[in-house]
C-alpha cells in the first residue's frame, strides 16, 4: 500500500521545512559559539561593557542597574516592553555572565552578578 499524492506532498513539504530548520539551528549554534568573541564578557556591567552590548540588551541592563534586584515584570514596566521579551533579554544577560537570578516561589529576581543572592 503506497502513499497517496496528498501524503507524499505533505511529507515532501515537511522534509523541506526540516532542512530549513536544521540550517537555522546550525546558524544559531555557530553564532552562539562566536558570542564570546563578539561581546567581551568580564562579568561587570561597566560603561565600556554597556556600550559594547546591542541596544536591546543595553536598555535591559541599564534598567537593572537602576533597580538593582528586579523581576522580568518589573523591568518590563520600566522599559515599556513586553514581559516575555524582557525575560528573554534578562536570561541572555545571565548566560553572558553579567546577571544572576534567584527564584523564590513563582517570582524570579534578576540582579548584578557581584551582588549577594
Amino acid at each position: 500500500m503506497g502513499l497517496s499524492k496528498i501524503e507524499y506532498d505533505l511529507l515532501k513539504e515537511l522534509n523541506a521545512n526540516l532542512k530549513v530548520f536544521n540550517q537555522q539551528m546550525d546558524n544559531l549554534l555557530r553564532l552562539k559559539s562566536e558570542l564570546p568573541r563578539i561581546i567581551p564578557t568580564s562579568g561587570v556591567l561597566d560603561t565600556g561593557t554597556l556600550l559594547s552590548l546591542p541596544d536591546h540588551l543595553r536598555k535591559t541592563a541599564m534598567t537593572i542597574l537602576q533597580g538593582r534586584r528586579m523581576s522580568a515584570d518589573d523591568v518590563s514596566k520600566k522599559s515599556k516592553r513586553a514581559r516575555a521579551l524582557e525575560s528573554a533579554y534578562l536570561n541572555q544577560l545571565v548566560c553572558m555572565g553579567f546577571l544572576r537570578k534567584e527564584r523564590k516561589g513563582r517570582i524570579v529576581s534578576f540582579f548584578l552578578k557581584n551582588e549577594q543572592a
